[in-house]
């Protein structure tokens, strides 16, 4: 028997090997015996592990290989009188207890059972062996082993599968969405104070983050795992409505409020008047309620003709028909439509004429429609049809609506003022009852009206929207939302003009197929429509005609006749627009004027010549009487020649005066756009390029009046070098006929414009054309400037600097100026002149010269140089100093970008570390606006909270970090800065803020390690407001060291002394068998951890630990500490009171965010920086520490 058992053992432990442990505690369960004379403990675990039973001074130590989860509650409570105390190891693998009386210990495994018997001193013999029911047992189960082992199936329960709980609160529920790995059957119950949810498998599931937060409606969330299953159960408050479903593989679980349901509001009865625009108007709240879902109503018989309106008018119309004196319900009304093809009382020669008035359907919110009057013949026909069912489903934030036609429908698609119109080429009647359960109230009205060869369905919408529209086989598409789906084919619009006497309009439309005259009961005018089978084609902006108006179309062609005659003509490819006479259409044709052939001059170089020479006064006086004495037809050329007067004076506000009102007077037209030439030039000859630019792209001047040449002359005022050299080269001969003073200005621009670009060549020859011209006393700096940047161009330094020192040693400040820079950038080129020297020379022309380019070239070297000698805030000023001057300078721009790296390399590539912190922080508030959008700047943002922080700003940094949360981020980088601005809260020990932006950012998709940080500071952050229950909840999934570390701490701070010990002996686990000496860390722990035992009154514990570390720490400095702290309080009662008084007193936050940081860098927060206290540095150390840390200095008592 006995080989047998020992098989039995040996196979169970070969099958325990091959079958995959839990990472999680073994369930065990105690059973005690004491019918035989002496006490037999039976420990019955759910499979099997490694067990070992000693016995030293009193104490039964059982250990596992594994952690066992055991109620050793049950131990005590049935032994009271044999065992005195019970403790579980913190690492879950063991127990010991004390015995009060003097017993033999006698231990045997078999197979999953442990048995351990006590033993009297009286007890002689062998010792008791296995029970016979276990050894049969033993005995079978090693023969299904034997059997089952070649197939190597898995022994004992299943491995547990991790499944994560997502929650989501809105305004009137609370949504919890269990994910989970697999399709998994889940049953509910439903009790008076909560719900029980029962999954069937072995299902882990993390409530961490749920149980920080909890709704009003729900008091706890508590799981329970039972064998094959887990039990979660959601305790309510009070009474909730609650829904639940599944979706996929999750299961969804909505709680809310029994009081938000939403409130049924039974809209006023319908108006009176039988208009569409009543009930489209302001009686349709479309915030009453949704609309609801009702049948497609049916035809009723015509009405006696008596009541019946003239059909004259109302044939084509879409107004409805007065409805019935009484509704009845669709059920009700079948057999009345069935019964007769009239009504009594109806004359049946006027009941069999086919009528054309509209029957409508309408969906109103929390109404039925009464159906619309129509002709019994054309009812019965529809009757007979099926109808259309209109389907709906929202897509993000649109909404879309499917057509499922039988066969291919053309369509036509069209929106206006706030009413879409869908007509269809079907004599089915559509349902848009579904419209009704639009919850998104996108469509707050909805009504299909019947036509002789069509329906019509028209949709009002809560406000503008896209509209798309797609053909998938029979079915159309409608897309009703912010963004096209499919855009539209744009039609183009063609004149027909073969036929002077009858012009048409022709639009290109393949597959065309029915013409529909509708009325608009909004407008009461009348539409027609044309329909096209796909894809969706149509105008995209209005088309205004003189008789009529093409609508925007998303499919189709809708048109608006203004004249009562216009006709339409549909063919299969084409749609033609008429009238019997013709359309009254423009030429739209090209002018010879317009063509490179035709360029008339704007100026007239005698007329100019004879103006320059003429009295002013007399001159002046002769061109004012005559604009005055002209006549309106005249008067607007007699208004130029004034103008062209002040030109040539160099009277160039004035002569801009004069057109201002000669063109408000007389508009320009394409035929004579002369003025708006002549207002560029005076615009540009008083330095307003920016306007001249904008008058000379007029589309109505085109290339006429020499307009290329001003453009040109206006771009390189604007210093659009390329662009301005580019086109001087086309208009050489445009200004060979130009007055001589305005072909010195013309020639000075394109020879700047050539030494800009760089092409020397094209400059000498400018000078060249120049010189032959002549050159003016008062244009002789300015040409000495130009004449100095060729030479320079050219190499030829030494004439280059002669230019400059005569420019600058002119009279004219202007070129003086520019003479000036030019000479100092040329010495400083060749050495000449150091870089202070450079400095000093510019920093004096920028203060005396302001206003012009000079000037802001002036501030680009010197802002060049401050970066080169470090004078970074300086940089910065001159920056802002151009933008003010300059906003729109390209080289104001080039000043700021330069001035953005600078920023950059400051405070991203780490330059200002080598700043003072404080000089660092002010240069950057100080030119903050610098700082770069986008991913760049929000980086440099935390960087600088960061600098904040180390030296202890921590309002600002938060400051800093909350701005990126509310304005710059979303998704998981805003989680990330809201984990750094958490840290900084909790540093500035404002833990309710900390848990407040964890709690604010929240968001489904995050890294494993993340998510672990966020609970980790949200745990702390909960221990620091009191809640030290609820923090270990948080956390109660998590299992790392930072988790255990943290746990230690929040017991500790709940004055849970013992079970804060064990946390600790947990973390340093195995590290007493190392040969590594302990850190200074790691002792204050062991000595943390002692004094935690103490304070609880943990004597095994306090005894465990002690034969644990007695070894490590006796080699240490702590050896007295450590010694009073495990020694019986009486011992050493006055020494442990100090000690513990020191330790219990400590604060444990900074070491917390230094170990989180050091696991988790991604916070990224640096700490506070702290100098070790120099009584640390001494072997005698002083009771208080300065710098607390998560666990206690290193201590020595003596």
């Amino acid at each position: 028997m006995a080989t047998l058992v020992a098989m039995a053992i040996g196979l169970l432990a070969l099958l325990g090997s091959v079958s995959s442990t839990c990472a999680q505690a073994v369930p065990a369960e105690v059973q005690i015996d004491q019918s035989s004379g002496f006490v037999r403990i039976l420990l019955h675990l759910v499979e099997e592990v490694e067990s070992d039973v000693n016995v030293a001074g009193g104490i039964v130590v059982v250990s596992f290989k594994r952690p066992v989860d055991i109620d050793l509650e049950k131990l005590q409570s049935a032994l009271p009188n044999i065992v005195g105390a019970a403790r579980r190891d913190p690492d879950g693998r063991g127990f010991r207890f004390s015995l009060t009386h003097k017993a033999t210990v006698n231990s045997m495994a078999a197979g999953e059972r442990l048995y351990i018997d006590l033993l009297p001193e009286t007890w002689t013999g062998l010792a008791p062996g296995l029970p016979k029911d276990v050894i049969e047992e033993l005995s079978r189960r090693a023969r299904e082993a034997e059997r089952s082992l070649r197939s190597q199936r898995q022994l004992a329960l299943k491995s547990e599968k991790k499944a994560r709980v997502r929650v989501a609160t809105q305004p009137t529920f609370t949504r919890y969405v269990f994910e989970l790995p697999d399709v998994i059957a889940v049953t509910s119950d439903r009790g008076a104070d909560g719900v029980t949810l029962v999954f069937a498998a072995r299902v882990k599931f993390d409530f961490g983050e749920i149980k920080a937060s909890l709704p009003a409606t729900v008091k706890a969330i508590e799981s329970f795992d039972q064998n094959d299953s887990v039990s979660v159960r959601f305790a309510l408050n009070g009474k909730a409505d609650v829904r639940m479903f599944r979706e996929d593989r999750n299961y969804v679980v909505d709680i809310g409020a029994s009081d938000a349901k939403e409130a049924v509001v039974v809209p006023p009865p319908p108006p009176s008047r039988s208009d569409d625009a009543s009930r489209l108007g302001t009686d349709s709240d479309p915030k009453a309620g949704p609309l609801a879902a009702v049948e497609a109503p049916q035809t009723v018989p015509a009405a006696p003709a008596a009541q019946r309106p003239a059909p004259a008018k109302q044939a084509a119309s879409l107004l409805p028909q007065a409805p019935a004196d009484t509704a009845q319900r669709p059920s009700q009304q079948r057999p009345a439509a069935a019964a007769s093809p009239a009504a009594p009382g109806t004359d049946p020669a006027r009941a069999s004429e086919p009528r054309t008035a509209s029957r409508e359907t309408a969906v109103q919110a929390g109404q039925t429609p009464a159906p619309a009057m129509s002709a019994p013949q054309h009812a019965t026909q529809r009757a007979e049809q099926g109808s259309v069912a209109v389907g709906a489903r929202r897509q993000g934030e649109s909404l879309q609506v499917t057509f499922p036609f039988s066969a291919p429908t053309s369509a036509a698609i069209f929106r206006r003022a706030g009413t879409l119109w869908l007509v269809f080429d079907t004599r089915n009647p559509i349902d848009v009852s579904v419209l009704a359960g639009d919850a998104s109230s996108i469509v707050r009205y909805a009504q299909g009206t019947a036509l002789p060869d069509g329906y019509i369905v028209r949709m009002m919408l809560d406000r503008p929207r896209l509209v798309s529209a797609t053909a998938d086989g029979n079915s159309w598409t409608v897309t009703i939302g912010d963004n096209i789906a499919e855009p539209t084919i744009p039609l183009a619009v063609s004149r027909s003009m073969s036929d002077s006497a009858r012009p048409t309009i022709v639009v290109p439309l393949e597959n065309a197929r029915e013409l529909h005259r509708i009325a608009d009961p909004d407008t009461g005018d009348s539409l027609l429509v044309v329909t096209a089978l796909a894809p969706a084609r149509g105008f995209i902006k209005p088309q205004d005609f003189v008789e009529f108006r093409a609508l925007a179309s998303t499919h189709g062609v809708a048109l608006q006749p203004l004249a009562d005659d216009v006709q339409v003509e549909v063919s299969s490819n084409n749609i033609v627009i008429g009238r019997p006479n013709g359309l009254t259409l423009s030429g739209g044709g090209a002018s010879a004027r317009g063509t490179a052939a035709y360029r008339p001059m704007i100026f007239d170089s005698q007329l100019w010549g004879f103006d320059r020479q003429a009295n002013l006064t007399e001159r002046q006086y002769s061109l004012i009487a005559a604009a005055a004495d002209a006549s309106e037809a005249k008067r607007t050329a007699s208004r130029f020649d004034l103008a062209r007067f002040y030109l040539s004076r160099d009277m160039f506000a004035e002569a801009k005066g004069v057109l201002d009102v000669a063109l408000a007077d007389d508009r320009p037209t394409s035929e004579d756009p002369s003025g708006l030439v002549l207002r560029a030039v005076a615009l540009l000859m008083i330095n307003r390029p920016e306007e001249a630019l904008k008058e000379l792209t007029n589309p109505k001047l085109g290339d006429l009046h020499d307009a290329p040449l001003w453009r040109a002359l206006a771009k390189a005022r604007l210093g659009r070098w390329e662009e301005a050299h580019k086109e001087f080269r086309n208009i050489e001969a445009a200004i060979a006929v130009l007055p001589v003073e305005l072909q010195r200005i013309a020639l000075m621009e394109s020879m700047r414009a050539s030494i800009e670009t760089r092409d020397f060549a094209s400059a000498q020859t400018t000078l060249s054309e120049f010189d032959t011209l002549g050159t003016p006393p008062e244009l002789e700096p300015a040409i000495a400037v130009l004449q100095g940047r060729l030479a320079q161009g050219l190499g030829k330094n030494s004439d280059a600097l002669r230019n400059y020192r005569a420019a600058a040693d002119s009279s004219d400040r202007k070129s003086a100026a520019q003479g000036q820079l030019r000479n100092l950038a040329l010495r400083y080129e060749t050495g000449d002149l150091q870089r202070p020297e450079m400095i000093s020379e510019l920093e004096t022309l920028t203060t005396l010269w302001r206003g012009d380019e000079t000037e802001i070239e002036a501030l680009y070297k010197l802002a060049h140089l401050y970066t080169e000698e470090q004078r970074f805030r300086d940089t910065f000023y001159v920056m802002r100093s151009a933008l003010k001057a300059h906003p729109n300078a390209e080289m104001t721009r080039r000043i700021q970008d330069e001035a953005v790296v600078t920023f950059d390399s400051l405070f991203l590539a780490g330059k200002a570390d080598t700043l003072p912190a404080v000089e660092a922080l002010s240069l950057f508030y100080d030119f903050r606006e610098l700082t770069p959008i986008g991913r760049r700047g929000d980086e440099m943002i935390r960087r600088l909270a960061d600098r904040l922080v180390s030296v202890d700003l921590l309002p600002q940094a938060a400051e800093l970090l909350q701005h990126q949360i509310d304005n710059r981020l979303q998704g998981a980088a805003r989680a990330q800065v809201a984990t750094r601005l958490a840290v900084v809260y909790l540093m500035d020990r404002k833990p309710d803020r900390a848990q407040a932006v964890l709690r604010a950012t929240r968001t489904a998709e995050l890294p494993t390690e993340l998510r672990h940080l966020r609970l980790l500071l949200e745990a702390r952050a909960i221990s620091d407001i009191g809640r030290h229950d609820l923090a270990l909840e948080v956390i109660g999934n998590i299992d790392n060291r930072e988790a255990i570390h943290l746990r230690a701490d929040i017991l500790w701070a709940a004055k849970r002394f013992g079970d804060a010990a064990e946390q600790i002996e947990l973390m340093h686990g195995e590290r007493w068998r190392d040969f590594k000496p302990l850190s200074d860390s790691e002792r204050a722990d062991i000595l943390r951890a002692a004094i935690g035992y103490a304070l609880g009154g943990d004597t095994i514990g306090s005894r465990r630990l002690r034969e644990k570390y007695e070894a490590k720490m006796t080699e240490s400095p702590d050896k007295r500490a450590f010694e009073v702290s495990t020694a019986p309080y009486e011992a050493n009662g006055t020494e442990f009171r100090a000690l513990s008084k020191t330790v219990t007193a400590f604060d444990s936050l900074d070491a917390f965010l230094r170990e989180m940081r050091g696991r988790y860098p991604e916070i990224g927060t640096l700490l506070p920086v702290e100098t070790e206290p120099q009584a640390q540095k001494q072997s005698s150390r002083a009771d208080a520490d300065q710098t607390p840390t998560a666990s206690i200095s290193k201590r020595v008592v003596r």
